[in-house]
């Protein structure tokens, strides 16, 4: 059996107040368009989640409820977790690996640079530009989230620019 992962890099954040705490920027008129037109596509290759995981920081957790929306999620279903804000690797990893194993497709929602950083250690993704709203899904040959292995296999890339130049 396998289980899918797919990290997703926070849509586009505005910097329009520079008092704001990094933890609480919201998303950019170009995030809040980039979000739902990632999840359109991803609805097109039928790639959708069973669960959805997030960062608690608020573009983080707006481009997830944009994405669930798309999917037909509820807000409220998006489990929200304080590891994928800048808590490394592993922090990431402990997150993924409490996952039910009911589970078979999650989606993750995290941040520059540890994003880039687990997608190349756990599916060798390389040194490319993970853009806002960015996508790398994975798949693993387990049957057990708490037992992710070392290395999985990349299922694809896309950057929102890829789907729409105008994004």
């Amino acid at each position: 059996m396998t289980k899918v992962l797919t990290a997703i890099r926070h849509a586009k954040s505005s910097w329009d107040d520079p008092g704001l705490a990094d933890r609480d920027r919201p998303l950019s008129k170009r995030g809040r368009k980039a979000a739902p037109a990632i999840a359109r596509y991803l609805q097109k290759l039928g790639h959708l989640p069973d669960a959805m995981l997030s960062s608690p920081a608020v573009r983080a957790a707006d481009t997830a409820t944009l994405m669930a929306e798309q999917f037909g999620f509820l807000k409220q279903d998006i489990r929200i977790d304080d590891r994928l804000y800048f808590a490394g690797l592993e922090g990431i990893a402990e997150a993924i690996r409490e996952t039910p194993d009911d589970i078979q497709r999650l989606f993750f929602f995290s941040h520059e640079p540890v994003i880039s950083s687990f997608c190349e250690r756990y599916c060798r993704l390389g040194n490319v530009h993970f853009a806002t709203s960015g996508v790398c899904a994975m798949e693993f040959e387990t049957d057990q989230w708490s037992v992710l292995p070392e290395r999985g296999k990349k299922l694809f890339f896309v950057i929102p620019k890829a789907i729409d130049p105008a994004l």
